[in-house]
């Protein structure tokens, strides 16, 4: 809080979220971005029960994704 309260909220999001940089390698580009691309594949089509078990609430909360992203699934792989 003694930070949030001294610094600009841009310099605040800055310092709080510097840690995480470079931590991930799930974001476009990185080692396992592939792999996140299938898991969201499976989920589009229906086909990730133990996701929509723990997830489904949410999901049904979000509603269907746009028809421009779940139309042509295939098409949306090969851009990712």
């Amino acid at each position: 809080m003694h930070f949030e309260e001294q610094l600009s909220r841009d310099d605040f999001l800055v310092f709080v979220t510097a840690p995480q940089l470079g931590t991930h390698d799930d974001h476009f580009g990185m080692p396992r971005w592939p792999v996140c691309v299938k898991a969201a594949m499976g989920r589009l089509r229906g086909e990730d029960e133990e996701f929509f078990r723990k997830r489904g609430d949410l999901m049904e909360g979000i509603g269907p994704a746009p028809d421009a992203a779940a139309s042509d699934l295939e098409r949306q792989k090969r851009r990712c």
